[in-house]
């Protein structure tokens, strides 16, 4: 996507060590490890441009927003606005929890030390109220399980006392 794209992600990545890829492709990628030990978000044009973004990347499940248009990309973290930088990026979409693929030999680069709960890609820029929207209509994590753990509990008590 040339311009006005938004990322949403739902992840976290393991603590320091190693350039971490969160998505991207032959070109490009968002890093949630920019460069080695940084603790750092950033995007990558590969052999043109490394931005470094002043967010840190999450140990535990983070919802993060990055939104790229012809201003720049704007980072989010629970919905509030954390960082801006004014260096453009199209954005790659051929790989999800790396860098990109080396083809010959074929190798992922830049491999997500971390889980990926949610990620989703926009082709338009989202509006910071549409950020925080999606944001707040995150379920709290384990919220879920909790519900169905519950739920099968209940049911298994009944079934069982039905017998």
């Amino acid at each position: 996507l040339p311009t006005d794209w938004t990322v949403e992600a739902i992840f976290k990545a393991g603590e320091g060590g190693a350039s971490q890829g969160l998505i991207g492709g032959a070109d490009t990628a968002i890093k949630a490890e920019q460069w080695n030990n940084t603790n750092s978000l950033g995007y990558t044009d590969f052999g043109v441009v490394d931005v470094t973004l002043p967010v840190a990347t999450p140990s535990r499940y983070t919802y993060i927003a990055l939104v790229g248009t012809a201003a720049g990309v704007d980072a989010s973290v629970s919905g509030e606005l954390v960082a801006s930088e004014t260096t453009t990026m199209p954005l790659s979409r051929g790989v999800i929890g790396g860098g990109r693929l080396n083809p010959d030999p074929l190798a992922l680069v830049d491999q997500l030390d971390g889980m990926i709960d949610e990620l989703v890609v926009y082709d338009r820029a989202l509006s910071s109220s549409e950020i925080m929207d999606h944001f707040r209509n995150v379920p709290e994590p384990g919220s879920l399980t909790l519900l169905l753990l519950g739920g099968a509990g209940l049911l298994a008590l009944v079934l069982r006392r039905t017998r």
